[in-house]
């Protein structure tokens, strides 16, 4: 591909913009029309001297009160978009369309929206908070500030359950962390013909992230887009599962870490991508290769990872995973960096192997399938090989990706030998300034200076389609004319792969100890040291009253489990922050930090010098929070929910005291068992206060023990006719048999194994009738734990998600069961009245959640049942004419 690179001619009068104070440029906006779609915004005043106006995208959009329902905000080519202050989508689509080549006279390149301080030198760190459907066409975004900083944490970031994210032909360059997070479920997330560059890390070797998802996600489509420069990993969904991805046809090089962080893929379909430096860090001591005994279950982390699925998201014979088609290969010059005693990591480690080959779709044991994964041949890319030659100011920087790796070898060394200062700056950028201080200056450059086209032959028809692999973009026009023509059949084709499709899901549980017991066995209630282990996803939550508001502090009893820091996010929600206070000590990062080796920061951080291998009394003051949480700890009379979500690597916690501040007076006490929680361990890998191992502890903290002849039984929902499977909890210090029944008829007898960390049994396949029936699982000197009721359903064909809502939608409440709060999504094409209610078993209407007029897009409601019994409710969509109705499940 032929480059032609040139500098944005206005870059030396915006450049002298940076240089002047804020406060000297009035805060202007765009009016928009009424009576059209588009509204094109202005970045400037229109005198002659191209001095952006802050604010100007971010004020259009917030005094735009009478914009039509398909409103597109159209940025002009090369206009710097400065964001002293958030845009925010509350209840609409937010369009952003930069110009084109194609409608202009004159292209200066993409539009630009970054972030810059105010008057005072802060900066609000959020460039788009998304509560609502967000499209994003032919933009350039920068995590860093013109003032040079990239510390940002997710400066965009999509807050509302279910919504979409359509991005196409934009570019994310710069940031410590990750431009994109997703703190909401159910988000359905499509990418096209978009770069991201250089997310790399400079402080720590977990930094530099693509995609960030806090909830999981319904969907996430990627196709024909380039990660270059990335210091942890591109996809990061640890919490909870995605439940179709496809990553097709893209081009990722030098990935430090993992492609995937977190393994909760449901359905998921990567094939026909380059990987070049994949997991280029390698492991070393840092990472527990060494450790005597052995810390880890597997020596070797892998680059690609497929684990095990926790129990409540569904069974792994259910799932569809293919992996075909993609080629790796590293530079040799890392074979010398990792002689120091590290780990060359592979593509796949011993886990992932073991789930390809006992799910293996050509065996009928499940659907997964995994092929033609080359590793080794160089896939000669132009930019790779070849400096480019721009002329310009820097030529320090004209170098090519080859000549890099020196550079990161060198960052990493620094990172993980504490030679920070200064550290090792592994950006490639070619023709800009390297120096972060001088980033304000920094023109826009267009095109990209990277031409990652390649020779290497095999590769170029090595496709599952037969086209070439990676970001098709790069390759000659043919290759992608040929991709739109046929996408839809190429992209069945890769489906294919995984077999018939077979759908095992969970439809409905049970608490073993909320069952009818017979014979001689006995509730069993956990009364030993309880705690909770918290590794990368998951929550601890905790609802309780304030009887007399004041100022409190928290003492909080954790375990840093060796480890000199971690960060976790502190949750407070009540009348005063109803939307939830993430608590922030003097460090000011996006999570509460305990930080025992006292290296963050200036060392403010009060927990410095704390114990790491043993349980601890942290106390959290309310007197020493940062200035953006102050009073965090000010709490009003009235019901409070604390939440503990994880952040910075694992940490367990026990009891959390609420007392009075200042005092030893202990107004509140939330114990472990007292706890909503999900996705962390009840107990786990720390010793507990006496050093005792942690044993086995049921969900809730409480389970069934069968005794010598036992029973336990369990009413359950059949959602309709069909076929069905009984999957059970248990623990058993020996192997056994435990017989299953469905409303009096057996369905199968089941073998138990010991394990001393508890294990689960299926049954066979059996038919049943739609209503409740009764579960009954009777056995001996075992515990029974829960119940999980698992519906086989055949489907005829996959129902692939599309980048468009094209019509009325009311998607399943998320968590479900739930206890006692749960989230409800719902789509609608067009404005129009809205009703969601919800009513009881017996049609009787027990809540109104909405009932307005709407703005077409996605939006969520939070329903909180805590006032309502257990049992069935169904939630009904009444959207114009349209009605829907789905059913949930509240379990107390």
């Amino acid at each position: 591909m032929e480059h032609k690179y040139k500098l944005i001619t206005l870059a030396s009068l915006i450049g002298a913009f940076f240089l002047m104070p804020l406060n000297s440029v009035a805060q202007e906006h765009t009016t928009c029309p009424t009576d059209q779609a588009e509204c094109v915004v202005a970045w400037h005043d229109g005198s002659g001297d191209f001095q952006p106006i802050p604010n100007a995208l971010r004020n259009t959009i917030a005094n735009d009160t009478l914009r039509p329902e398909n409103r597109v905000y159209v940025l002009e080519t090369g206009g710097a978009y400065l964001i002293v202050d958030e845009i925010l989508n509350e209840g609409f689509h937010l369009h952003l369309r930069g110009q084109t080549p194609e409608e202009v006279d004159n292209y200066f390149g993409p539009a630009k929206i970054q972030l810059t301080p105010d008057s005072e030198g802060n900066s609000a760190g959020r460039l788009i908070t998304a509560q609502g459907d967000l499209t994003l066409e032919n933009i350039w975004f920068s995590g860093q500030l013109t003032s040079g900083s990239t510390g940002n944490y997710l400066p965009i970031r999509m807050s509302s359950g279910g919504a979409r994210l359509v991005v196409d032909n934009c570019v994310f360059e710069r940031s410590d962390f990750s431009l994109f997070g997703f703190d909401s479920s159910n988000n359905k997330v499509y990418i096209t013909n978009s770069r991201f560059r250089n997310h790399i890390n400079r402080t720590q070797q977990w930094e530099g992230r693509g995609l960030r998802f806090e909830g999981g996600a319904d969907t996430l489509i990627v196709e024909n887009t380039t990660f270059m420069n990335f210091g942890h990993t591109v996809i990061q969904s640890e919490a909870a599962p995605i439940n179709y991805v496809r990553f097709v046809h893209n081009t990722v090089i030098n990935v430090g870490r993992t492609f995937n962080s977190g393994n909760f893929w449901l359905e998921a379909y990567v094939a026909n991508n380059l990987h070049i430096n994949h997991y280029w860090h390698g492991e070393g001591d840092a990472d527990g290769i060494n450790d005597d005994p052995p810390s880890r279950e597997y020596p070797y982390t892998g680059y690609i990872g497929v684990a095990p699925l926790n129990p409540s998201f569904g069974l792994d014979n259910a799932r569809r995973i293919v992996i075909s088609n993609n080629a790796h290969w590293r530079d040799p010059q890392f074979a010398d960096y990792y002689s120091d005693t590290l780990n060359a990591q592979p593509v796949f480690n011993a886990q992932t192997d073991s789930m390809f080959t006992t799910f293996d779709v050509s065996t009928e044991s499940g659907s997964m399938y995994r092929a033609n994964n080359w590793v080794g041949d160089d896939p000669v890319m132009e930019s790779y090989k070849n400096a480019p030659d721009l002329g310009s100011n820097f030529p320090e920087t004209e170098i090519s990706l080859e000549e890099n790796v020196p550079i990161q070898i060198a960052n990493i060394r620094d990172l993980r030998e504490a030679r920070q200062s200064p550290f090792t700056d592994w950006t490639w950028d070619p023709g800009r300034n390297p120096a972060p201080s001088t980033y304000s200056l920094q023109p826009v450059m267009w095109p990209l200076p990277e031409d990652l086209s390649y020779t290497n032959s095999t590769y170029l028809t090595a496709g599952t389609d037969g086209l070439p692999l990676g970001d098709l973009n790069w390759q000659d026009g043919s290759a992608m004319d040929d991709w739109l023509a046929n996408k839809d059949t190429y992209v069945s084709e890769i489906e294919a792969l995984a077999g018939a499709i077979v759908d095992l899901v969970v439809v409905g549980s049970a608490e073993a100890e909320d069952g009818t017991l017979g014979g001689d066995s006995q509730e069993d209630v956990f009364d030993g040291f309880a705690y909770f282990f918290m590794e990368s996803s998951g929550f601890i939550e905790w609802e309780f009253d304030v009887e007399t508001a004041g100022t409190y502090d928290l003492n909080v009893l954790t375990h840093l489990e060796g480890n000199g820091v971690r960060g976790q996010r502190v949750i407070l929600t009540n009348d005063t922050y109803p939307n939830g206070l993430s608590l922030k000590d003097c460090l000011n990062y996006g999570e509460y930090i305990w930080d025992a080796d006292g290296g963050q920061g200036d060392g403010c951080n009060p927990h410095v010098g704390m114990a790491t291998d043993e349980w601890v009394w942290t106390r959290i003051n309310n007197s020493e929070m940062h200035s953006s949480t102050e009073n965090g700890l000010v709490l009003p009379t009235g019901a409070h929910k604390l939440r503990l979500e994880p952040s910075w690597g694992f940490q367990s916690f026990s009891t959390i005291q609420v007392l009075e501040e200042g005092t030893e007076t202990v107004a509140v006490e939330l114990s472990p068992t007292e706890a909503n929680y999900g996705l962390v361990s009840p107990n786990g890998l720390v010793p507990d206060q006496d050093g005792e191992p942690a044993p086995w502890v049921a969900s809730g903290f409480k389970s069934v023990e069968l005794g010598s002849s036992g029973t336990v039984s369990v009413d359950i929902e059949f959602p309709g006719d069909g076929t069905y499977l009984i999957r059970g909890f248990y623990n058993s210090a020996a192997d056994g048999t435990m017989d299953v029944e469905v409303g009096g008829e057996p369905v199968g007898s089941v073998d138990i194994l010991a394990d001393e960390e508890g294990g689960d049994f299926l049954t066979a396949e059996f038919e049943a009738s739609a209503g409740v029936h009764t579960i009954t699982i009777s056995g001996s000197n075992a515990r029974v734990d829960y119940v999980q009721l698992i519906e086989k359903r055949l489907s005829t064909s996959i129902e692939r998600p599309n980048g468009l809502p094209e019509g009325y939608e009311l998607s399943q409440n998320y968590p479900n069961p739930f206890n006692p709060t749960t989230k409800i999504n719902y789509t609608i094409p067009q404005a129009t009245n809205v009703e969601l209610t919800v009513f009881n078993i017996l049609g009787q209407k027990v809540a109104t959640l909405v009932d307005t007029r709407q703005f077409a897009g996605s939006h969520t409601v939070n329903f909180d049942a805590r006032n309502l019994a257990s049992g069935i409710y169904f939630y009904r969509l009444k959207a114009g004419e349209v009605v829907h109705q789905r059913k949930m499940t509240l379990i107390k």
